[in-house]
């Protein structure tokens, strides 16, 4: 293709000179202005290979090599791989696209229940509530009425009294749908959530690791990395779980073996140290995520009208 480049060597871009095919200053290709559809068809396919390429050969990497593609960003070595940032968000829009566009009922991982104020976070056979005990009313009037006559050492404490009465407004608006409603509101709020846990697991690495060595954006990378690997499992365990029964700890113990091995590669020191590390890190974001999804499905609920 290099007849149509131009033979003015001035970057129409930013008029520097352009020593060959791309300006050294910029970056743009010295093209001429002026394409036959040809060409421009051409051109398109060859950024797609490349972006392809680029994206495959990170991807498999990233599976076959724990580790490696963050070694290889504290190397310097990053013009050749996908842009740790860009392939966050694209591999965790991928599968959150898939993961919403699932009914709640037939996903296997982080599905959602409410009843009577109480919301329960599927995660396999696992679950985890969130919320508060409850009981049967009918209405909200109904519930203070109740409460009004009660004894004041039996009485709700403010918060259970005040998440009952949400919930029962938000029976009183959508009927047996209330549930639906907020379990879709708290799905569509996980990725939002996994985000911020991003920097906090960098984070909790800035800490276990040489602070001398490396500074916070080479953990924030490695985070990256990791979640992205975590995302991409979680959307091969979600497809599979909608034709067969697999249990979740097998995900949970790949992504955790996973962790020992690239944490080993990319900040090379012993296998049992590494493992020790791997399993303090796991143990601490396990905490946050928990306190995370406590703060996420309280918000969640009292933000459901």
């Amino acid at each position: 293709m290099n007849h149509h480049l131009r033979s003015d060597r001035t970057c129409l871009n930013c008029g520097a000179e352009v020593q060959d095919r791309y300006c050294s200053h910029c970056g743009q290709e010295n093209l001429e202005p002026k394409e036959n559809i040809g060409h421009l068809i051409g051109h398109f396919f060859s950024d797609l290979t490349h972006y392809d390429s680029k994206f495959f050969l990170t991807l498999k990497h990233l599976f076959l090599r724990p580790g490696f593609l963050t070694k290889e960003y504290f190397l310097g070595r990053r013009a050749r791989y996908f842009n740790p940032v860009r392939m966050y968000f694209f591999i965790s829009f991928v599968f959150f696209l898939l993961y919403l566009s699932i009914p709640n009922k037939k996903i296997h991982f982080l599905s959602f229940k409410l009843r009577s104020t109480q919301t329960t976070i599927q995660i396999g056979n696992s679950s985890f509530a969130f919320g508060f005990a409850s009981r049967s009313y009918k209405s909200v009037h109904e519930y203070d009425s109740i409460q009004k006559n009660l004894p004041v050492e039996d009485k709700d404490f403010v918060i259970t009294r005040l998440s009952m009465q949400h919930y029962l407004r938000m029976r009183e608006k959508y009927g047996d749908n209330a549930d639906e409603v907020f379990a879709e509101n708290l799905r569509h709020n996980i990725p939002k959530i996994m985000f911020l846990f991003l920097p906090f697991f960098a984070l909790f690495l800035k800490w276990a690791y040489n602070k001398r060595k490396y500074v916070y954006v080479d953990h924030a990378i490695f985070s990256v990395h990791f979640h992205v690997f975590v995302f991409t499992l979680f959307f091969v365990f979600t497809i599979l779980g909608l034709f067969i029964f697999i249990p979740v700890w097998i995900a949970i113990l790949g992504a955790f073996i996973y962790l020992v091995i690239a944490l080993r590669n990319a900040y090379e020191q012993s296998f049992l140290r590494s493992f020790a590390k791997a399993l303090l890190l796991s143990i601490i974001y396990l905490f946050v995520v928990y306190v995370g999804g406590q703060i996420m499905a309280i918000t969640t609920f009292f933000l459901t009208e």
